[in-house]
């Protein structure tokens, strides 16, 4: 007489160490998924920066309190920044000397006037110096309200050489000023002037760190510069300015 045994189910035998190598896997593996993504992410920031926007620092103080020396951040030199420039704009532009196109130095300052306006400036003595603006089609000046000056800017705003005014800019002409009005070589001395567009590199767009320290070596006949600083834009080649 033929007889069956019947099959009894037995749970399969997991290793404890395989068990606890899944858990973590099933863990991490988001987690690492996440982190590539992020990674990438940032590549293709740096990546498009570094192609759209000029990092630069800020050195000296002319722009003080709003920029601060040894302060970086970044400049637009797209042509769509260059031709929405507006007041209250702080640009990058190229200051010539010794009358060539090759020697130059760069200058950050902000936009006062525009082309075709007219300023001129009142001297307050005991009150505060103004800044009149006319702008083009209108039939009186108004004063320029300037909320990112300090008192003591206020009272050192109106220029030595007065008579050049009331000024009318010709076209593609602006009239820049430093915050810092009484440390500013700015549009009210004469070796600076007006400041044409085909001089301007790029409109400010952010300023985020300082640098720490400023290195400058020769290597093989080249002149080298080096830069320390808390965050992560000094991975670009910083342009002085």
């Amino acid at each position: 007489m033929e007889t069956a045994l019947e099959k009894v189910e037995r749970p399969d035998v997991v290793d404890p160490k395989e068990e606890k190598k899944q858990k973590w896997e099933k863990i991490l593996s988001p987690i690492l998924t996440s982190l590539t993504i992020l990674f990438i992410i940032i590549g293709a920031l740096f990546v498009f920066v570094d192609s759209y926007y000029m990092t630069i620092y800020v050195d000296g103080s002319s722009m003080s309190p709003t920029l601060q020396n040894k302060e970086f951040g970044l400049v637009n030199p797209n042509k769509r920044a260059l031709e929405n420039i507006k007041r209250g704009d702080i640009i990058v532009f190229k200051q010539y000397s010794g009358g060539s196109d090759e020697s130059f130095s760069y200058y950050i300052k902000r936009i006062i006037a525009l082309p075709n306006e007219s300023i001129y400036f009142t001297e307050g003595f005991q009150e505060f110096d103004k800044v009149m603006i006319k702008e083009v089609g209108a039939e009186d000046y108004v004063l320029l309200d300037e909320p990112y000056l300090t008192d003591a800017a206020k009272l050192r705003t109106a220029p030595a050489n007065m008579e050049k005014f009331p000024l009318t800019l010709e076209e593609n002409n602006f009239f820049v000023m430093g915050d810092n009005r009484a440390n500013s070589e700015d549009s009210r001395r004469n070796i600076v002037g007006t400041v044409t567009k085909d001089r301007i590199v790029g409109v400010l767009c952010l300023i985020q760190g300082y640098v720490d320290e400023i290195n400058t070596t020769v290597v093989d006949g080249e002149l080298k510069t080096t830069y320390k600083g808390k965050h992560f834009y000094l991975l670009w080649k910083m342009r002085r300015y």
